[in-house]
């Protein structure tokens, strides 16, 4: 098995950009000469496999659900959101991709939110756009799973929070 593994086979985990996976395998491989430790994630939608070293598991932000109690905190309602409207939309994606990295499922939420503002103000990028799909996916789906309710409600918890 692989040492400083932090997840077990079978366990949820969030992904950024890829969303809910479940770790599926842990497999070690040599290449050039170089044992690697390999978690096999398998996202909750489509049907492909990623494979990622699991010393860069932390590096990407993959990290356990949250709590319901910090879904329900991040949920609450908020007047705090930063105004990135007058930020190259290239800059507003690079440091909406890095915060989502690093951050919380709270952090998920506070991008919607600044997302939804520039939305109203004016107009997202064919890329934000992107990003905000899947940001938004992966935060229904981690309501729908840690408050083990369905997709329309989790839904609309997220919509009446942004």
């Amino acid at each position: 098995m692989v040492k400083d593994m932090p997840f077990k086979i079978g366990q949820e985990v969030m992904v950024p950009m890829r969303g809910l996976c479940e770790i599926v395998d842990v497999k070690v491989e040599t290449i050039l000469d170089q044992t690697i430790g390999f978690v096999h994630l398998k996202p909750r939608s489509g049907d492909s496999l990623v494979k990622m070293p699991v010393k860069q598991l932390e590096e990407q932000g993959v990290r356990s659900l949250v709590s319901e109690e910090e879904i329900l905190s991040a949920l609450e309602p908020s007047e705090e959101v930063e105004d990135l409207c007058d930020v190259n939309f290239i800059d507003r994606i690079e440091r909406w991709t890095h915060v989502l990295r690093d951050g919380d499922y709270g952090v998920r939420v506070q991008v919607l939110r600044e997302m939804r503002l520039v939305e109203k103000k004016s107009e997202l990028s064919k890329q934000e756009k992107a990003l905000q799909k899947k940001t938004r996916l992966a935060a229904r789906r981690e309501i729908e799973t840690v408050l083990e309710t369905s997709a329309a409600a989790a839904g609309r918890r997220l919509n009446l929070a942004l």
